[in-house]
């Protein structure tokens, strides 16, 4: 094989985000573009190899790790847990990876936590073991289906879950004072009843005794707020284009009931209401 007539670019120094080049890996005198490698070091601290094309077009920016997405970058706060570096990750039979990232727990244990980037996000971590073991000692409630209500409820309403919990955290709904522990909000709500769970009366409003009741599926499922996609302006209520009709329906207790086709508006809005009535005691707005 000839020799290039021109030597290839030296790169070392290049920052590429979060990947700087460091030099060539193992440099042969007819290395190519097609061939080259280079040696990188990335944010997170970890070292890679790369080839002369993942430098020059700039689409290879980390080794690998979750320091491609900057909510996983050292010294990002979550809960009580604050990053401290990348972890090892999880490996699937089927291939699959989860990230891990190493965390330092507010509560000044100095073992670090090993916990699951998606755990973080979701809120299901929220520290090294410490608050659950505070409130086990506390109330001895944490089987229960009420605490894991009450846990859910405050993590919709974490304002750095905003992305992951739109209709809450990211509407800035929040819960009263007095919920903030769980022997508040038992002493208010009790035992959460088979089959039931925590509804907003008013969707928009916040958690609190006055606008939370124990309630079923069906009733949440109705009494939510109006679908993103409706156009018409009222739940249960669409217009169907094939035969030019307004459509009229209602779900109960997981059951599509479908009750009728209008030519008026105002004739699907009312069976719509009467159907409200019949199956569920009020009508939403």
């Amino acid at each position: 094989m000839s020799r290039r007539k021109y030597p290839l670019r030296d790169y070392t120094g290049t920052v590429i985000k979060f990947l700087t080049i460091e030099g060539r890996h193992e440099p042969k005198e007819d290395d190519t573009a097609d061939t080259a490698k280079w040696r990188a070091v990335c944010a997170c601290g970890n070292r890679c190899i790369i080839t002369h094309k993942q430098v020059t077009g700039k689409k290879k920016t980390t080794c690998g790790c979750a320091m491609r997405s900057t909510k996983f970058q050292s010294g990002n706060k979550y809960a009580k847990l604050t990053i401290v570096k990348e972890g090892p990750k999880v490996e699937y039979p089927d291939g699959s990876k989860v990230r891990q990232v190493w965390c330092k727990c507010d509560c000044g244990n100095p073992e670090l936590t090993l916990v699951r980037t998606n755990n973080l996000t979701s809120g299901n971590t929220t520290s090294c073991g410490c608050v659950g073991e505070e409130r086990r000692k506390t109330h001895g409630m944490s089987n229960t289906r009420a605490y894991q209500i009450w846990e859910g409820m405050k993590r919709r309403c974490r304002p750095d879950l905003a992305e992951v919990f739109p209709y809450h955290a990211g509407k800035g709904i929040t819960y009263c004072s007095k919920w903030e522990t769980f022997e508040g909000f038992y002493e208010d709500m009790g035992e959460a009843p088979d089959n039931m769970s925590l509804d907003r009366i008013d969707v928009n409003g916040n958690y609190e005794k006055s606008n939370c009741r124990w309630a079923s599926w069906s009733v949440q499922g109705y009494n939510k707020g109006l679908d993103p996609n409706n156009t018409s302006g009222k739940s249960g209520v669409s217009w169907y284009s094939s035969c030019e009709m307004w459509s009229a329906e209602i779900h109960v207790e997981g059951k599509h009931i479908r009750l009728g086709l209008f030519s008026k508006f105002e004739d699907a809005v009312k069976a719509r209401e009467e159907a409200e009535l019949k199956y569920y005691g009020w009508n939403k707005e």
